[in-house]
């Protein structure tokens, strides 16, 4: 079955639509709990093959102080080309760079052709609408007017 990692206080009262039936996460079974830290280093899969990357030098779970339990699960997908925090983290690191957006910000150069010439915000239904049909989605849902997709795979 499907397993999710949630931070604990997010899990008592979080639903995620269309994954948790109305039901917060917290109702299900709980298989482990683990300290953050306890993450760290962990691998995980590339979910959407979309650029080419160094997998020696990408998707692994590190910390950062301005990741929070108030919104998501407390688990966040790194975005360096477009966000300090990220940036710094992933060069901390030593982590691959990748920014598969050009300078008008539209994807560029992927091998997934459908996104290519569209804006982040008009690719994200596409990107989520694949995951989901590859078995990679959990989930999606709208905070503060941000739109989330909920997929992750550790290995």
């Amino acid at each position: 079955g499907t397993r999710l990692i949630a931070e604990k206080s997010i899990a008592e009262t979080k639903v995620i639509p269309g994954a948790t039936s109305g039901n917060p996460l917290g109702s299900f079974p709980t298989v482990a709990e683990f300290a953050g830290h306890e993450l760290v280093g962990h691998r995980y899969e590339q979910l959407l093959d979309a650029v080419e990357v160094n997998t020696d030098h990408a998707f692994r779970v590190v910390a950062g102080d301005f990741v929070t339990a108030e919104e998501g699960t407390g688990l966040v997908h790194m975005a360096p080309a477009f966000g300090v925090d990220d940036y710094e983290a992933i060069r901390r690191e030593e982590m691959a760079f990748v920014n598969p957006v050009d300078e008008n910000g539209r994807f560029a150069h992927t091998s997934f052709d459908t996104i290519n010439g569209k804006t982040v915000f008009e690719a994200n239904d596409i990107i989520a609408e694949r995951l989901e049909r590859e078995g990679k989605l959990f989930g999606r849902y709208e905070s503060k007017g941000i739109r989330f997709v909920g997929a992750a795979i550790l290995r």
